[in-house]
C-alpha cells in the first residue's frame, strides 16, 4: 500500500470534526478512578472478581489505541475502514464486560441474525405468496455514525425493559464512560472520537446492533414485510407488493436520525446477494414460489488458500478443506449448484500445488447427500470449553499432549464430582515467522 495515499486517507477521515478532536494525552489516571468508583457502586451486580477483571492494568500500562485502516478495494471510490487495537487500552476489560453482558439481550431481538447458515435454516422452512420482492441495504459507516446521546438513550430504554434496575445502571454507566472517553492515535497525533463508537472494540458490535434495533422497534409493523433479519448494518427483507411501496418503507426506515443514518439498498424481483449467499426466487410446478441459495463469491477473491509446500500439518490443510466442502453444501440448494462449485475449488487447489491423490481423500469425506443432516444439526453453543493453547512444532508433535488430555478427561468422567468438566481442546498457536519479526505494525 502507498503510505502517501495511507497517510492522506486517515487524515482525512480525522479532520471530520463532528467525530474526531485533537488532543494531547488520555487521562488515564482519572479514567481508572472512574471506572473504580463505577463497580464500587455496583458491587451489589458487579463481583470482586469481574471488578478486578475490569480494572486491569497491562505490565505496560494503559496505551492510547492505535489507529489503522483497511482499503475498501470492492468500493466503486477506494476509501479506508477504521479500525482502532483495542489491546492495552484501558477499557479493553470493559468493553469485553460489557460484550457479555449485551450479547443475551441482542440475540434475543427477533430481526438479530447470527450467521448466513441461520438463515438459510429460515429461508427452507419459509412459506411464500406470490408477488413478492427481495431486498438488501447496508447502513453507511455504521459504528462511527451513531450519536452518543441518542445512542444511549436508546441502549438505556432497551436494557430497563429488559434488566434489572441496578444491572441496567450499572451498563449504562460503564457504556457511556466507554463512549465518551475513547482515544486514538494516527501518525503521531492524538485525537478523542466524540460521536459514534469505535471499530475494533468488543462492546461497540453489541451496541451498534442493539441501536438498529431499537430504531426498527420503533416503526410500525407493515404486512407487506414477510420476513426481515438483520446482520450488524446489513439486512435482508421479503416484502409482498410493489416497488413504490417498498421504496417508501425503505425511505422511512432512518427517518428518526435520518441526519446520521443514511442506507443503500437493492430491490429485485429474482435475485440479491447477501452476505456469502445469492438468493433467488424460483417457482416449482404449481407456480408457488420458493428461494434457492448458492455460494456467493466476490471477484476480487483470489484464493490464495494454503498451498500444498506450507509447512501446515496434514490435518489442518485435510480439515479446512473438508470445511470449505460442507460449507459449499449448506449454501448451495441444489446438487447441480454444488458440483459446480465443488469442481472449481478442485481447480482452484490444484493451482496452489495439491496433489489429486491428496484432494480425492478430502474430497470423499463429505457428500451431498447429508446437506438435510446438516442443515438440522444444531451448533454447540456452550461456552464452557477449555481450550489448551500450544506453540506447533515437531517437538510439542512429539508430547503427545492430545492423548494425555484424552486420558485425562476419561479419569475425570469417572469421578462424579469432576464429570462436568468438558474435554480439552487443543488451539495450535503458529510460533513467529520471519515476517513478524521484521514487518512493522504501526507507520509512525
Amino acid at each position: 500500500m502507498d503510505k502517501a495515499w495511507y497517510i492522506k486517507e486517515g487524515l482525512r477521515q480525522l479532520q471530520d470534526t463532528n467525530i474526531y478532536k485533537k488532543t494531547t494525552s488520555a487521562p488515564f489516571e482519572e479514567l481508572y478512578h472512574q471506572l473504580n468508583n463505577i463497580c464500587t457502586s455496583f458491587r451489589d451486580v458487579i463481583s470482586p472478581q469481574e471488578h478486578k477483571f475490569i480494572l486491569h492494568t497491562p505490565i505496560r500500562g494503559y496505551k492510547v489505541c492505535p489507529l489503522y485502516f483497511l482499503p475498501k478495494l470492492h468500493k466503486p471510490t477506494i476509501t479506508g475502514r477504521p479500525i482502532c487495537a483495542y489491546n492495552s487500552f484501558i477499557f479493553e476489560n470493559t468493553s469485553k464486560w460489557l460484550h457479555q453482558k449485551l450479547y443475551p439481550l441482542l440475540i434475543s431481538q427477533p430481526q438479530h441474525l447470527t450467521d448466513s447458515l441461520s438463515l438459510i435454516k429460515d429461508l427452507t422452512t419459509l412459506k411464500l405468496p406470490p408477488k413478492i420482492l427481495l431486498f438488501t441495504f447496508d447502513i453507511e459507516s455504521l459504528y462511527p455514525s451513531i450519536p452518543t446521546k441518542q445512542g444511549l438513550e436508546a441502549l438505556n430504554n432497551m436494557l430497563l425493559n429488559s434488566y434489572p434496575k441496578r444491572l441496567a445502571n450499572c451498563i449504562y454507566r460503564l457504556s457511556a464512560l466507554t463512549l465518551e472517553y475513547h482515544f486514538l492515535q494516527f501518525n503521531g497525533q492524538v485525537y478523542q472520537q466524540i460521536q459514534g463508537t469505535a471499530m475494533g472494540s468488543n462492546f461497540s458490535v453489541a451496541y451498534a446492533c442493539l441501536f438498529l434495533c431499537y430504531l426498527e422497534n420503533l416503526q410500525e409493523p407493515n404486512p407487506s414485510l414477510i420476513y426481515y433479519k438483520r446482520y450488524i448494518d446489513d439486512a435482508f427483507g421479503i416484502w409482498q407488493g410493489d416497488e413504490e411501496s417498498l421504496r417508501d418503507y425503505l425511505d422511512r426506515y432512518a427517518i428518526k436520525f435520518k441526519e446520521f443514518i443514511r442506507i443503500t439498498s437493492s430491490i429485485s424481483q429474482s435475485k440479491v446477494d447477501f452476505l456469502d449467499l445469492s438468493i433467488s426466487i424460483g417457482k416449482d410446478f404449481y407456480t408457488t414460489h420458493h428461494l434457492t441459495t448458492n455460494i456467493f463469491q466476490k471477484p476480487l477473491n483470489k484464493y490464495q488458500y494454503i498451498p500444498f509446500s506450507s509447512l501446515h500439518p496434514l490435518h489442518q490443510k485435510r480439515l479446512f478443506i473438508k470445511s470449505e466442502l460442507t460449507r459449499y453444501i449448506l449454501r448451495e440448494s441444489s446438487l447441480q449448484g454444488y458440483l459446480t462449485i465443488r469442481k472449481l475449488f478442485y481447480e482452484r487447489l490444484r493451482a496452489r500445488g495439491y496433489p489429486p491423490s491428496f484432494l480425492k481423500d478430502c474430497f470423499d469425506l463429505v457428500t451431498y447427500a447429508n446437506r438435510n443432516s446438516l442443515l438440522s444439526k444444531r451448533t454447540n453453543t456452550s461456552k464452557n470449553v477449555i481450550v489448551f493453547k500450544l506453540v506447533y512444532s515437531k517437538f510439542t508433535l512429539n508430547l503427545k499432549i492430545k492423548t494425555l488430555l484424552k486420558r485425562l478427561h476419561q479419569s475425570l468422567l469417572k469421578d462424579p464430582l469432576l464429570s462436568h468438566i468438558p474435554k480439552p481442546i487443543i488451539c495450535w498457536l503458529n510460533p513467529k515467522n520471519l515476517r513478524s519479526l521484521l514487518v512493522r505494525k504501526n507507520i509512525s
